[in-house]
Order: structure tokens, then sequence, then C-alpha cells
């Protein structure tokens, strides 16, 4: 310590003793030499720290680094992903225009391919009806069978394609599920008459009467189902069953009314082998090749059902054992719809309950099922599986009040068991009802039985006929059969190239019909939309065009016909209709129509128009762009025949009266093919004719006249057809009203329409025994 602080220190102290100062001196030098320890270790600490920071900052900029770099390569597959997005939508693109142009080109060879088959079909068709030896008759008889296989062919591989491009639409309108599954059975009775198979049919009772969904492709996939049970069955029996259940809430997101329907389709066929069983459902494919040698088929039918069945919400599988037959299964989802079910199919029956129903026949299904139907009805059911039985229970003093016997049965057929029977009990006592299959003709049938029906029985049918027994009426087929006004040559001596357009289904058969027996083969349009495309696409002499149709109807397509098409290709047009007034031929002309026939067609009337059509090189130009109103070929049409006596039809209820001359008037247009042509002329009535009534109801709550307007004149057109007087008056002033948009008494009306639908519905069914 220098001088300076010594005698700073001594004078601060004053007089304080020299110890005391060495003391507090040896203190001071003490936190002196802490004082310079802890600035020591404050340096050695500043020191770690800068080396930590040092090493911060270089990690920093190490990671700087690394995220420029990580920029740059992200940037560098941006613009790669950006590029890919590109192709991947030039590709997605092409791949979309490349499934147009196929659909595009599928669409023109399906017209193109469908154009000569169906002349193929029908005429090997009308010539199966001329006089041929066994022989030519086998011949064509292989060239139809053979078209309507490459037709089969062509619809399956255009479903397959529209499925696989996505372009596979569903529709969604209110059916009857019961007729839907009948329908499909109708396509394969006669193969499987042929074949000697049973068919039969059971829909639970539990299961909704009427369902909204896409009644065509349903269809479909039941005539395929039972097209592939009956081709790979040989002997025993196809069944086709439904039933159903209601769907949660929670599945269907909280619509009420859904369902799962479940088909069963059961053979007794040659079965499928386990290891097959993955192969059935891929495209082209089926089991083996042998089965293709043998049986024929693309492998498609199944693929497309399956896909089918999925985009109706639901799911297809199979079961099978070989050698004895398989099952196949599917679901669907659907919604019930609100229908008015028909009478047969209600269970509160007085006429019938308690009466007794004998059941004769060998299978087991269609003993199940003729009893299961006949108890809905509250009748009691006693059902055997052979003749001997059955008379042992009638020798035994059991008494009932009517018998079904089948036709086929072993030892003892139903006609040897109605002999047997009559000796021991009357006709008045026990009638009898015999079941046979397709194209079976029963000896002495008028003799012992009161009635025929034809496997597989439709419920419906088989209510008709047992009321009808039971009311002790003969149910007997009409008789004779005048000369044909149909001259099938006409098509040759003046030929015409016809497009028919018209959206009744009944209207269309029939006029399909017409057009066939007189040798005209017509390409066929939905409605004046599809009318159109047609005739931009190929040249037609002459168009039938009804009037009423939707998204665009006869009166404006002719327009826009006048103005699209040039002057020179423009085809004759005939109106057809069932407004047979004056203004409303005066409002065809004004349109463009050059002629105009009413409904329901004359054949008289159809013969003088298409007579009046010349080719489109035949005709002067300027008669094709303009319409002649006086003295030209505008004829007035040919009034109708005076209404002829009505003619009761079987069942004892008088309301049910059908016009004479439209029932003869139908059994010559359908002429020798009656049985095969009449059923689906009354099921497309019947079909038809409840949609028509949903869509009425509906139209007139909505409050949307048009709508209203259409469905009554097409009812109106319907009940023509068949002769239902009384129908067709009321929906007549029904379509008065609604083209007028009056709505006061249009409910009243409406109710009027559905009670006369209802008579007429029972009446037209009764039709069959015009065969």
């Amino acid at each position: 310590m220098n001088v300076e602080v010594w005698s700073h220190l001594v004078s601060k102290r004053g007089t304080g003793s020299i110890e005391e100062f060495r003391k507090e001196n040896a203190m001071l030098l003490d936190e002196v030499h802490v004082a310079r320890r802890a600035s020591e270790i404050t340096a050695d600490l500043v020191v770690e720290q800068f080396v930590v920071l040092e090493q911060i900052l270089k990690r920093l900029e190490e990671n700087v680094a690394t995220e420029q770099e990580l920029r740059s390569k992200l940037a560098v597959e941006l613009r790669e992903s950006e590029v890919r997005r590109r192709e991947l939508a030039e590709a997605r693109e092409a791949a979309e225009g490349a499934n147009k142009a196929k659909s595009a080109f599928l669409a023109t060879m399906s017209h193109e391919i469908r154009t000569p088959m169906n002349a193929i079909i029908g005429m090997t068709t009308l010539l199966l009806d001329t006089g041929l030896t066994a022989e030519q008759r086998e011949f064509v008889e292989v060239v139809r069978n053979s078209g309507d296989a490459l037709l089969r062919i062509v619809n399956d591989i255009l479903d397959f394609s529209k499925i696989e491009a996505g372009r596979m639409e569903l529709e969604s309108a209110p059916f009857d599920l019961r007729r839907c599954v009948e329908s499909a059975l109708d396509l394969v009775a006669a193969r499987a008459s042929e074949k000697g198979l049973e068919l039969g049919c059971l829909i639970e009772a539990h299961t909704p009467g009427w369902i909204v969904g896409d009644v065509a492709r349903l269809g479909q996939i039941l005539a395929n189902l039972l097209g592939n049970a009956v081709k790979f069955t040989a002997a025993g029996e196809v069944i086709v069953s439904a039933s159903s259940r209601p769907l949660p809430s929670d599945q269907v997101n909280g619509e009420p009314g859904w369902h799962e329907l479940h088909f069963l389709v059961t053979d007794t066929g040659i079965g499928i082998p386990p290891e097959r069983m993955d192969r059935l459902f891929r495209s082209f494919s089926q089991v083996d090749s042998s089965t293709t040698r043998e049986y024929g088929g693309t492998g498609l039918g199944l693929a497309i059902s399956r896909r089918m069945a999925e985009l109706m919400g639901g799911a297809m599988w199979v079961e099978s054992e070989i050698r004895k037959g398989s099952t196949f299964h599917f679901t669907v989802r659907a919604r019930a719809a609100e229908g008015s079910a028909p009478i047969h199919l209600s269970a509160d029956q007085p006429h019938m309950k308690g009466r007794r129903l004998l059941v004769v026949d060998d299978n087991e299904t269609n003993r199940r099922i003729l009893t299961l139907q006949s108890r809905s009805w509250g009748m009691e059911s006693v059902a055997v599986p052979s003749g001997p039985e059955a008379l042992a229970l009638l020798r035994s003093g059991e008494r009932f009040d009517l018998a079904l016997l089948d036709m086929n049965m072993p030892e003892m057929d139903g006609v040897m068991l109605a002999r047997e029977i009559r000796d021991v009990v009357d006709r008045s006592s026990l009638p009898m009802v015999m079941l046979t299959s397709m194209g079976d003709r029963v000896p002495d049938a008028e003799v012992y039985f009161a009635a025929c029906l034809t496997k597989p029985v439709k419920a419906s049918q088989l209510y008709n006929v047992l009321v009808q027994v039971m009311a002790h009426e003969v149910v007997a087929p009409t008789p004779a059969v005048e000369a044909s006004r149909f001259d099938p040559n006409t098509g040759k001596r003046h030929p015409l190239r016809i497009l028919l357009v018209e959206d009744n289904a009944v209207n269309q058969r029939m006029a399909l019909i017409m057009l066939e027996r007189l040798g005209y083969l017509a390409d066929v349009a939905g409605n004046g939309l599809e009318a159109l495309e047609a005739l931009h696409r190929q040249s037609y002499d002459v168009v039938l065009m009804d009037v009423q149709m939707p998204e665009l109807d006869g009166l404006e397509a002719t327009r826009r016909i006048h103005v699209e098409l040039p002057a020179g290709t423009i085809p004759r047009i005939v109106a057809m209709t069932a407004n047979a007034l004056k203004e409303d031929r005066d409002e065809c002309l004004a349109a463009g129509m050059h002629d105009y026939i009413s409904k329901p067609i004359q054949i008289a009337e159809l013969v003088a128009a298409l007579l009046r059509c010349a080719p489109l090189g035949q005709a002067p130009a300027d008669e094709r762009s303009g319409i002649v109103r006086d003295g030209g070929p505008f004829a007035a049409p040919i009034p109708p025949p005076p209404a002829a006596p009505t003619a009761s039809v079987p069942g004892g209820d008088a309301t049910l009266l059908l016009e004479r001359a439209a029932i003869d008037r139908l059994r010559k247009t359908l002429g020798s093919r009656v049985d095969a042509l009449l059923p689906g002329l009354i099921r497309s009535f019947t079909m038809d004719g409840q949609k028509l009534l949903v869509q009425m109801r509906q139209a007139l709550e909505q409050r949307k006249a048009t709508e209203l307007r259409r469905a009554a004149h097409t009812i109106k057109s319907n009940g023509a057809n068949f002769g239902a007087t009384t129908l067709t008056r009321v929906a007549a002033e029904l379509e008065a009203l609604a083209k007028a948009e009056r709505w006061e008494g249009a409910g009243d009306l409406v109710g009027q329409v559905e009670e006369e639908y209802r008579r007429a519905e029972s009446a037209v069914m009764g039709l069959d025994k015009l065969r």
C-alpha cells in the first residue's frame, strides 16, 4: 500500500490504535482478494458465454444455409409439381375426351347395329306368321334367336361401358314392385316352359308394394339372374323371392320410409364349384371356357348386375352347391312410395274368407306359394302333392269350395285327376281350376275345368279367377277370329321410312304392332327432343307424332323440324292424338303438321294416312316445306265407327264394362300373336296407370296444371285403347279442367278417375280371356 493510502487511512482513523488499524486493513485486503477472485470468475464466465454464443451463431448460419437449400429444393419441387399437375389435368381432359368419344362411338354403333337387327328380328317374326315348312320354320327361328342374342350382347356392352365411364344414371320414380318382379318372370316363362321347369314368385307380405327407384334397372337385374337360372337348370325349378327390412334413420340421413330389399333367385341347376366363385362377377368372365361354348353369353351380365345393385346402395353375392343348384342374393335400398294397393293385395276379402281351397301340385314350392297367397285372403288351404292323396281327402268326406290342380304331375296328371274327382264330387259342388305351363293344351278343359291359369301364377290373376269361379262363372276363351284387315305386303308395295314419336308405352306398343303387321319397321323416339336428334341423324319419309309429350311436345317439335331441317328433307308429319275436336286439328295444322289421325288408332285410318305419304325423293320439295290446307294431303280424319254395345267383363260386377268394339279391335290388331302380345299390353296399361295416378295426385296437390293435363290425357288415351268408356270420359273432363287451369272441382274429378281406373284395371286384367 503506498504512502498516500496510508496517510489517508491514518487521517480517517484519527486516534485509533495501530492494532485496530491493521485488523481493518487485513479485512480490506481480504475483500480485495475476494473481489479480484470474483472478477476472475466473471471473466471466465464471460469468455465461456462468448464461446457458446459463437457456437450458436455458427449453428444459426448453418441453419440459414440449410433453410436456403430447402427453399431452393422446395421451389424446384413446386415447379415440378405444377408441371405434373398440368400434365395430369391434360391427361384427365384427354381421358374424358376419350370417354366422350367412346360413348359417342358406342351410341352411334348402337344405333347402326340396332337398325339392321330390328329389321332382322321384325322380319323373321313376320315370316314366322306365314306358311312355312317345318324345316323353314326351324331355320327362321334360328335366325331370330341369333338376332335376339346379338341384341342382348350389344345392350350388355353399352351398359358396361356406361358403368365404367361413370355415366350410368338411375331414375327415381314410384313403381309397383310386385309387377316389376312378375314382368321379369314373364320374360323367361316361355324358355322355362320349353325345359319343363317350374317358375315361382314369393314376395313376403311386409315388403312395400310400391317403392321409389329405377324400375327398368331393377327389372334388368332380375331378368339377368332369372335368365341365367333358367339357362343353367335342366330340371326342377327357378324361384324368385323378395323380402325387406326397415332401415334405421341414422343410416339414411334421418329420412323415414327407407327399406333394404332382399331378393333371392334360387335354382336347381348345375351349381358352381367353390374354387370358381371368384370368377363369377368379373367382366367378360364365366365359370370356365366350356360354359361359354355350351351356354353362350359374354360374361358381362353378372358384372353389370352387381354394379347396378351397388349403385342402388346394395350388394350381390351367391351361394351354391355343385349339382344341387345356386341361390343368387342381391339387395337394394329404396324408399317406400305412396301407391294405391290393388284389391288383390288387401287382406280384407269377406267374399273369400273362410272358403276352403284344395291345392294339388307335386312341386313343394308351388304348394307353399299358393297356400300362403290364398291364406292371406282368409281362405283355408289344404295342399297335397299327388292325385291319390287328393282323392283320399275327398272320399273321406272333406269338403272344399274350390280346387287348384296342376296339369303336369307324375302317375296321375291334372286331367286324369279331374275325371276321378267328378266321380266323387259334381261340378257345382267343387269347381276346379287347372294350372298349366305356357303353351300346354289341356284336353277336355271346358268339360272339367271352370278356368285355366298359366304358371307362374300371378297373385292378381289368381285372385280374379278365384273370385270369378266362386261366383259360378266359367272363364272361357273368346271364340272365333275374323279375317285380318292387315295386309303384310303394304310395306313392300308402299315402302316408307317411319319414325314413331310416342311417350305412352301402351300407345307405342299398339302402333308398333299395327305397323309391323302392315310390313313396316319403325324407329321409336320417346319425346320431341329424341325425335329431333333422330331426324338430324338420318332421314325419314314420315313421322307419326304424338301431340302431348314431356320435355318437348309434338307441336313444338314440329315447329323446330320446319326451322332446323333443310327444305326437301322435311318428312311428312302425321299427328296422333286422342283430342279429336276441330280446334285440335287446327292447332296441329298451325304447327306445321301435314296429316292427322285420332286415338285409339283405327287400322283403316292409319293405312290411309300412310298411303298419303310418299318417300322423300318422290315428293315435290315445295309440298314438303309447306302445308297444303285445302284439297291437299291433309285429309280430314276418318271418323271412328259408332260405339258398339259394351261387353261385360267376367267377375260379376256390372260396372266393369268394356266397349265390345274396342275389344274386337284389339283382338284383330294382335291377330295370331295374341298369346305373345296381350300380356305385355295389359302389363303396360296397369303399370303406367299406377304411375299416372301418382303423378296426377301430385300435380293436383302442387297445382301444376300442365302435369295434371298430361296425366289425364294419357289415362284417357289408355282407357280408350281398351274400351274403358267411363274412365275415358272422366279423364277427358279432368283434362279439359286442367287445360283451362280451373281447380274448382278438380279434386272430385281426380277421385273419380282413380275409382274408374281401379274398375277398368280389373276389367283389363280379365282381357286375358281373349287368348
